[in-house]
């Protein structure tokens, strides 16, 4: 089965796995026509969770989370329809990317620079696809009450040289972001404008037109409070930043929004109707995929939420038929 809801096509219609929001959303999108052409947050895609994720080289016990897998990320946009990618990224040289220290490693990417280009040479030979919206989460190292588990984690983290994020890594986040997808890149300057506030320009002027971000990468950056408010240290609107921050809807940076649970009290619809750019999952830990139910995967592709995210773009035989896709 194939979880999908129906919406009017529009002449935006596009590949399995992006739809163009129609009227069928309501006071909100009649608003977004109103000011114009099609925005970038009247775009629907499909995205993918830990999108860089394969199973542990290990025994995998029954129902650990762990236990999924994704294609490369080129195949993922080839292939799958996916348009928002998520990767972890620890700082250490060239931001290795995986999921846990020791028991959680395996990446289809190794590196968050090898990540970046392999979805810009999947860019540079498809120059009309609809804006990627990419998701990086700054990860940080465990820790443990067990002294033997935190020696094992000191010692593997001081043998790939990862640290905890400062300023100064940031900064060279910021500048990978910038050599690879150069002028394919929207960064909050491009979105902020003449408004003093990026959350001002979102909501009162909209996000670039869909005609305008064919072809263009989004970087957002997601993790803990602590580190998102590190990128922010003197620039609360983002200024001269390359990303964007998943933020809270009151927040100066606020233009990107988490609600992962896409239940009534997430807001979503509201979130929508003020232009933000809305992520939330339609499933999580596998919970839903090995019960074959669709419940959460319907409420979120019925929340108004412009990003789905799934672990589940195709089927996976170790699982089971659960999938959940967007009707162009």
């Amino acid at each position: 089965m194939r979880c999908s809801i129906a919406l009017r096509k529009t002449r935006h219609a596009t590949a399995v796995g992006v739809v163009v929001i129609a009227a069928v959303w309501g006071a909100g999108v009649a608003r977004a026509a109103s000011r114009g052409p099609d925005r970038l947050d009247d775009v629907r895609l499909l995205g993918t969770h830990n999108s860089y994720h394969l199973r542990p080289d290990r025994t995998i016990t029954p129902g650990e989370p762990a236990d999924y897998a994704h294609a490369p990320l080129d195949v993922q946009l080839g292939e799958q329809g996916v348009r928002s990618l998520e990767l972890d990224a620890f700082n250490g040289p060239e931001f290795p990317v995986f999921h846990s220290l020791l028991i959680d490693t395996a990446s289809t990417c190794p590196t968050l620079d090898a990540c970046f280009r392999t979805i810009d040479a999947w860019s540079d030979a498809h120059p009309r696809h609809e804006p990627l919206v990419l998701f990086v989460e700054a990860k940080t190292l465990p820790t443990s009450t067990n002294p033997a588990a935190q020696t094992a984690i000191d010692t593997a983290a001081a043998e790939q040289g990862i640290t905890e994020w400062d300023a100064a890594a940031f900064d060279r986040l910021d500048a990978l972001v910038r050599d690879v997808f150069g002028r394919r890149l929207i960064t909050p300057d491009d979105v902020r404008g003449k408004r003093r506030t990026l959350r001002e320009a979102v909501v009162r002027d909209g996000w670039p037109t869909f005609a305008k971000s064919r072809g263009k990468v989004l970087v957002t950056l997601i993790g803990k409070q602590g580190e998102r408010d590190l990128y922010r240290a003197g620039a609360p609107a983002l200024e001269g930043r390359a990303m964007f921050v998943n933020s809270k809807p009151t927040d100066p940076s606020a233009a990107v929004i988490s609600r992962d649970v896409p239940d009534d009290k997430a807001g979503i619809s509201r979130l929508v109707r003020q232009h933000f750019l809305v992520k939330t999952r339609a499933d999580a830990d596998g919970v839903e995929a090995r019960s074959n139910d669709h419940t959460r995967a319907e409420r979120a592709l019925h929340s108004g939420a412009q990003i789905v995210v799934t672990d589940y773009p195709v089927a996976d035989p170790a699982i089971g038929p659960y999938v959940v896709g967007l009707t162009p």
